[in-house]
């Protein structure tokens, strides 16, 4: 039987077993890396989308405030004022003034982008003041 010589190089056949496994370790390697980078990816892609839906939303309140501020100097200035709808360009703004005697109900939805947000405001006419605002 002969021994190996130390210092010389591995058998055909032992080497041949070290390049399968080291193409394995790469391809697991490889799948580990790719699944995070995809992960990632997507998590980065949701949070894009949910920024732009937040960033809508706000957009449809700002203008739905802008909206009801405008359907208070309305009410104020004419008792029978019953409301309207305001392009402003970027989207649209529904204003409905309801009530009878010395108080009234304003109703306002802002649209902006097939983003909605809808206020209503309970207002006194003598005196004018704004008893509630709801969001």
């Amino acid at each position: 039987m002969k021994r190996p010589i130390l210092g010389l190089a591995q058998s055909p056949s032992a080497r041949s077993k070290d390049g399968y496994i080291m193409i394995i370790t790469v391809i697991i390697i490889g799948a580990i890396v790719s699944v995070v980078l995809v992960e990632t990816a997507l998590t980065s892609i949701t949070e894009l989308q949910d920024a732009s839906i937040y960033s809508h939303g706000v957009a449809a309140r700002i203008q739905a405030e802008s909206c009801m501020d405008e359907a208070l100097i309305q009410v104020n200035r004419d008792n029978d004022y019953t409301g309207e709808t305001l392009d402003l360009g970027s989207g649209t703004c529904d204003i409905a003034i309801t009530g009878v005697d010395n108080s009234r109900t304003v109703s306002v939805t802002g649209e902006l982008n097939d983003y909605e947000h809808s206020l209503s405001a309970e207002v006194t006419l003598d005196t004018f003041s704004v008893d509630e605002w709801d969001n």
